[in-house]
């Protein structure tokens, strides 16, 4: 029997899947399209009902079985976003800037060292700055005071020169 015959014999328009279920119980039922519209119709034994109810339950478990279906595919979906951002920083760790150390510079292991130890003081830009700067001023003011020095004697002979012409 066609959906459309049974719709034309009993007035009910069902859904496909509740058609389907209908359609069993028509094959299993001992009689003609008539017959079994009637009953249906009617209610007979209860046929009606018990393919309302098997049309229910398997809607039920089919509902079940999307929601199952789709944790699953959501667990997969987040596993593999997982992977995606392992496999980012992996690549962004492969690419990352690795400094060249030449032989005659301090090499970068010996700064992790500095910062390791325990006594080692952090400073802030502005005590870095100060530090940098006495420093080098200090270091300026010995070189000219070395230059002088070494220009001092000279002075002294040229002096020594002139007074013995």
């Amino acid at each position: 029997m066609m959906i459309e015959e049974f719709e034309a014999r009993t007035g009910i328009y069902p859904s496909i899947e509740t058609y389907r279920v209908i359609e069993e119980h028509y094959y299993q039922f001992d009689g003609n399209k008539d017959d079994f519209c009637k009953a249906f119709k009617e209610n007979h034994d209860g046929i009606a009902q018990r393919i309302q109810r098997d049309a229910n339950n398997r809607s039920q478990r089919r509902m079940r079985d999307f929601q199952a279906d789709r944790s699953e595919k959501e667990k997969e979906v987040k596993d593999l976003k997982e992977e995606v951002e392992r496999l980012k920083k992996a690549l962004d760790h492969e690419l990352e800037w690795h400094p060249y150390e030449m032989s005659g510079n301090v090499k970068q292991a010996d700064y992790e060292h500095l910062r390791n130890t325990d006594d080692t003081r952090i400073m802030s830009d502005t005590e870095a700055k100060d530090l940098l700067y006495d420093w080098w001023r200090s270091g300026t003011s010995a070189a000219l005071q070395r230059h002088r020095l070494e220009l001092h004697p000279l002075r002294l002979r040229r002096d020594e020169l002139r007074a013995l012409q």
